[in-house]
Order: structure tokens, then C-alpha cells, then sequence
């Protein structure tokens, strides 16, 4: 087995690790001895954050804490985050907390699938056996009320994302009365809600912060002969992240950079070339409607490999409005477009619009209204004509896309890019060489377009896993 082998084994045994094989990091050791009724580890990607806090959350719920005295049961617990779908998604905290506790000991009628997280209204754990019989861990949002899924008595509470101040307001109170204890951990991103109320607590010593940053030595289980992050992959992971989110993503650091460029791996030298993708890419073309009332941004390119760690994405072609227009001039320049790339409606395999737009009532566009046009040009009836499909955002996902499109102009095989802007895109070749994350900045809406089609096609996972692994 290579070393190479080797390292990729043991990270997967660090990740899908049960809870009696569990061999805690130095970091996740310090925070499994935590003992202070509140605390924080603000820290850098892939330190195990989540996994150390589900330890010491299974452990508190069946009283078998091998770090610290606790409780004993029964222990009611709440999990909070942004959503539920979120907790749920493949490889989320729900999935990864439901491999941490011998099923044997739950509730028969405790429900998991996979994709969808933990069943039930609402969704809880509930351990029936075992040395945590009668504990509950409740699934709560920032959005709910969480003390409604366990009354007035909590004991414990763990919160995997920037928690909003009213939020915490609501449950410490609950926790003082029973003398519970909380644990929060995240990793800060550029647009998470304002967390100074989190810093003045901190700075007041009313909360416990934990912060170590992603180092190899802070990537070796106990008893594992080598980290599963080695230096090297460390320094690629680094050079794959935007330079505003590099100190934040490797340590966890409050605040991004400013005035830095967010494609930094991207240059004209590198990039800009006309080389073509090979035979049986997948087409797309990307459309944004733009921050100014009626301008609208498209591309088309193409990518090879989507379903893999390793895709690699040739942008063809592009249309940057300058002026309003309606959806029929749109449909126009759209189609000629493809025609400078060589290509014809009928070649795209998938569409990607932005969601519907007023331009402060002046001028409306909408995908459906842009796909009639495009279909009457095309001479294709409108129900035969493939959806124009919008794009999936959330919080931090214009992060999440830009990052990978750095990721991507971070790696080459054998000195060819894996992402290529062709001569005939200069606007958008420009818009990667200047763009800072200000969102009213004009070039934001090309990128948009550009970063629409390619998520779609790589998938919000892969796109994480892209931005944490590449080389």
C-alpha cells in the first residue's frame, strides 16, 4: 500500500469512526476535557469539530464520558443549526451523530435515511436502552423555537454553526436552571451573520474558545502512525482557497481579508487559452439577470469528468448586456453566442437561469419567458424545449461556487488547467482577475453565470470536497 493509500484510509476511518473505535486528535482531546459550562472552537476546516462535539454529545446522553465527569441520565439534549434539510444532507452532523451511537440502544421506532436525516415530528433520538435509557437528543433550527421540542428541562445543547444572538439568549437561560452545558463550533465564513455579541462574550471570559488551526500535528489521531492532512496536502488545500477566506478556512480566523482577489489561482497567462473540450462534454450555458434592472450576463462551455473529484470545465463563449433589453433580444444574443462557440441550441445538454427578476417593474425576466423565445428561435416547440433550470442558493453558496472555481483553476494535469476561459470570454476572463466580493461590483453577474452551470453539474458535496482536496 502507498502512503498516499495509507493517508486516504485513515481519514476515511477518522470520519465514518464509530463511537467505541474513536481515537481523538490532540484538539479534539482539549475540547472532549472541556469542562466549563460554555464553550467555543472557532477553528479552521476538517479539524474533526463536528465529530469531537458528537462524541462528547453521545457520551454526555449515555453517562459514559471517558474525559470528564458528567451527569448521569437521562439527559435531554438539542442539536440546533440553520435548517433541517441542512442537518440531514449526505455526510451532514445528523448522519454523522446516528453512526456514533450502537442502534441497538435507540428507540426501534427512531427512524434515519440517508440524504434525509433522522424521521420523526419532530426528529429526535431517543435511547431506549443501554446506560443512557430515557436521554433524548432533539433536533431544533435558529428559525424555531428549540425549547419547544424539550420543554423547559435541557441539560446539554450543541450548536454546529454561527449561532444567532437571540438563539442563545433563549437556551442559556434554560441551561443555567439544570446546570447544562453548551457547546458551539463552526468554521467562520465570509457572509455569516454579525458574531460580535460572540467576541464580547468571549473577551468577558462568559465563554470558553478553543482554536488550534489546520496543521498536520493537529491531524493525528491517537495512536496513528501519520495525519491524515500531510503538509503538502495542506499547502494544496491552501493554494485551491480565494486569498480572502485562506486564514479563515486554515485557521479559523473571525474575518476575511479585503481588497484581495477571490479567483487568485486564476491568471491570464494560465487560463486564457483556445483549447477545445473533447467529444461527449456536457454542454451548458449559464444565465444571470444581473444587479442593474435589465442587463443580463450569459455563458456556454462545457465540462468533462462532473462526477468526479477531478472535473475539468472549458467556458466557450460569452454575452455581457451593456444596456436593457427585453427576453426576445436576450433569446437573440444568447443564440449567438453559441454560434461564436460553433454550436447550435439543440447542442446544450443543460440550462441554468437565475431566478425571476423585475428591474424595479421595468423589465421582467424570467426563465420561462426567456425559453419561449429561445424555442421560437429554434423552431422547437415551447414543450419540447428543455427546462431552463434555476440555481440552487443558500448561505454561503456564492462562497461555496467561487471557491471551487478556484479550486478548479488551482489544479493541471500535465500543465493544462482544469479550467480554461477561451479568448472569445474577456469580460468574464476579466471579472476572475478582479472581483474582491463586493456585491454590487458589475462583474459579479458574468461570474454568476459562469458558476451557476458548473454547480449544477458537480454537486453541492463534491463541491465542498472539491475545496478541500485538490492536486
Amino acid at each position: 500500500m502507498s502512503w498516499a493509500e495509507a493517508t486516504r484510509d485513515v481519514l476515511l476511518d477518522s470520519l465514518s469512526c464509530s463511537l467505541f473505535s474513536f481515537r481523538p486528535t490532540v484538539p479534539q482531546r482539549q475540547w472532549l476535557e472541556e469542562s466549563s459550562p460554555i464553550a467555543l472552537w472557532r477553528d479552521g476546516n476538517q479539524l474533526g469539530k463536528t465529530t469531537g462535539s458528537l462524541v462528547d454529545l453521545v457520551h454526555r446522553c449515555r453517562g459514559t464520558h471517558p474525559w470528564q465527569t458528567v451527569r448521569r441520565p437521562p439527559v435531554y439534549a438539542v442539536v440546533v443549526g440553520v435548517s433541517l434539510e441542512q442537518m440531514g444532507q449526505p455526510g451532514g452532523i445528523m448522519e454523522k451523530l446516528y453512526n456514533l451511537i450502537p442502534t441497538e440502544e435507540l428507540d426501534p421506532k427512531t427512524g434515519f435515511e440517508p440524504g434525509r436525516g433522522i424521521t420523526g415530528k419532530p426528529p429526535r433520538l431517543v435511547f431506549r436502552s443501554g446506560p443512557g435509557a430515557g436521554s433524548v437528543i432533539f433536533f431544533g433550527t435558529f428559525k424555531q423555537d428549540p425549547t419547544r421540542y424539550a420543554g423547559s428541562t435541557i441539560h446539554h445543547v450543541l450548536s454546529d454553526e454561527p449561532m444567532p444572538a437571540g438563539t442563545y439568549e433563549e437556551l442559556r437561560p434554560r441551561l443555567l436552571k439544570y446546570g447544562g452545558t453548551m457547546r458551539i463550533n463552526f468554521t467562520p465564513v465570509p457572509n455569516m451573520p454579525d458574531m460580535q455579541w460572540l467576541r464580547d462574550l468571549i473577551d468577558r471570559g462568559v465563554i470558553v474558545e478553543h482554536n488550534h488551526g489546520l496543521k498536520p500535528e493537529n491531524c493525528l489521531p491517537a495512536g496513528a502512525p501519520f495525519p491524515y492532512y500531510s503538509r503538502t496536502m495542506l499547502d494544496q488545500f491552501r493554494a485551491s482557497l480565494p486569498l480572502p477566506v485562506q486564514r479563515m478556512r486554515i485557521e479559523g480566523a473571525w474575518d476575511p481579508l479585503v481588497d484581495e482577489r477571490w479567483i487568485s489561482a486564476f491568471s491570464t497567462e494560465t487560463h486564457v487559452r483556445g483549447d477545445e473540450p473533447p467529444a461527449g462534454a456536457v454542454v451548458f450555458v449559464g444565465i444571470d439577470h444581473g444587479i442593474v434592472g435589465g442587463k443580463q450576463a450569459a455563458v456556454v462551455g462545457a465540462v468533462v469528468g462532473a462526477d468526479s473529484l477531478r472535473p475539468r470545465v472549458w467556458y466557450l463563449a460569452e454575452h455581457v448586456g451593456h444596456a436593457q433589453t427585453s427576453q426576445e433580444e436576450d433569446a437573440r444574443a444568447i443564440v449567438s453566442m453559441l454560434h461564436r462557440a460553433g454550436l447550435e441550441v439543440e447542442d446544450v445538454d443543460l440550462w441554468v437561469g437565475d431566478r425571476p427578476a423585475d428591474a424595479r417593474g421595468l423589465v421582467r425576466k424570467s426563465n420561462s419567458i426567456l425559453r419561449r423565445h429561445l424555442a421560437a428561435l429554434a423552431g422547437i416547440a415551447y414543450n419540447r424545449f428543455p427546462r431552463i433550470t434555476t440555481p440552487r442558493k443558500f448561505d454561503g453558496s456564492v462562497v461555496a461556487g467561487l471557491t471551487m472555481l478556484n479550486s478548479l483553476s488551482a489544479t493541471d494535469t500535465r500543465g493544462t488547467p482544469h479550467l480554461i476561459v477561451s479568448p472569445r470570454c474577456p469580460e468574464l476572463a476579466r471579472a476572475f482577475m478582479v472581483f474582491q466580493g463586493h456585491k454590487q461590483d458589475p462583474s459579479k453577474d458574468i461570474l454568476d453565470a459562469a458558476r451557476y452551470p458548473v454547480e449544477r453539474l458537480v454537486g453541492s458535496q463534491r463541491a465542498v470536497a472539491l475545496s478541500l482536496r485538490y492536486g
